[in-house]
């Protein structure tokens, strides 16, 4: 069944890379209007530059999930660019670089603010949109 998400509009956190760029590449062929999110602004304008190459449409936002700031204003930007806000994957997320008993309090804290934290403010921010 094809164009599943045609004229939905949907944000992808942490879509730079990995899940989050397949995810890209797969919402825009089953016909959304990608917004992709995350916080390394190169690798996410790459993305969003190779989907519209193929012909879909897709914009970048730069965004750190941990900063409700950042979040608001990405997602508030996200809905004036096309008035609408349909689906949203959270998926930004990592981990830490250790193993469990040397990791360091500051990896875990980082991690809990991107993992946990940051899905609830992107959560939060998108629910009125989404419910709208």
């Amino acid at each position: 069944m094809p164009n599943r998400l045609e004229g939905k509009v949907a944000i992808i956190t942490g879509g730079n890379s990995g899940i989050g760029e397949a995810t890209g590449h797969l919402f825009a062929r089953e016909g959304a209007k990608v917004i992709l999110m995350a916080r390394r602004e190169a690798q996410g304008q790459a993305v969003a530059t190779a989907i519209r190459e193929r012909g879909f449409e897709a914009t970048f936002i730069a965004c750190d999930v941990g900063d409700d700031d950042s979040v608001r204003g990405a997602v508030e930007k996200a809905a004036a660019t096309y008035g609408r806000i349909d689906v949203l994957f959270n998926n930004a997320g990592g981990g830490g670089g250790g193993r469990f008993p040397n990791e360091p309090n500051s990896d875990w804290l980082r991690i809990v603010n991107t993992n946990l934290t940051g899905t609830f403010y992107v959560s939060q921010a998108v629910w009125g949109h989404l419910v709208a």
